[in-house]
């Protein structure tokens, strides 16, 4: 990756953080891994918790390739939904419904047999309650997508070499 590309992909990064940047304390303690009185009480890469609106970092990536998508996408499962899909309502990461697609970014948490069984679920309710079909792409698979569109944008002169 040549130093443009690597330069604007680490901006992306930045500023696609869970904490939005808007002190020196915010970005201090991302650089060196601190912990200011602006950061207190914020989870990490956490969304769906009450309260918690945030995406994750690779997420919000995402949505900068594809702004055109629903974000955080609720489904309640109705009246016998607990018993039949084991949950009272799924998130989807991003919605095409234009497409009829899901589009799922998964983390590390998403490789154990739990979150496996899980994201099954979820797919399977989402198939045959609406029609979606799902799509899931790995946080490296994101980032090798974002770094292929910042490639294009360097080869058609787009990106400022400073």
């Amino acid at each position: 990756m040549n130093e443009t590309v690597k330069k604007h992909f680490e901006y992306i990064k930045l500023h696609c953080s869970p904490y939005k940047p808007n002190g020196f304390g915010d970005i201090f303690d991302m650089f060196f891994g601190g912990s200011s009185s602006l950061n207190k009480g914020k989870e990490h890469n956490f969304v769906g918790g009450m309260n918690d609106t945030r995406r994750t970092l690779h997420e919000s990536m995402f949505h900068l390739l594809y702004p055109g998508l629903k974000a955080q996408v609720h489904f309640g499962t109705g009246k016998g939904g607990l018993e039949k899909y084991l949950s009272k309502r799924f998130t989807a990461d991003f919605l095409d419904e234009e497409n009829g697609i899901v589009y799922e970014i998964d983390g590390r948490n998403h490789e154990n047999e739990l979150q496996q069984s899980k994201d099954r679920m979820k797919k399977y309710f989402l198939i045959i309650e609406h029609g979606y079909k799902t799509i899931r792409f790995t946080n490296e698979e994101v980032e090798q997508m974002v770094i292929a569109r910042l490639k294009e944008l360097y080869e058609e002169g787009a990106l400022d070499a400073d």
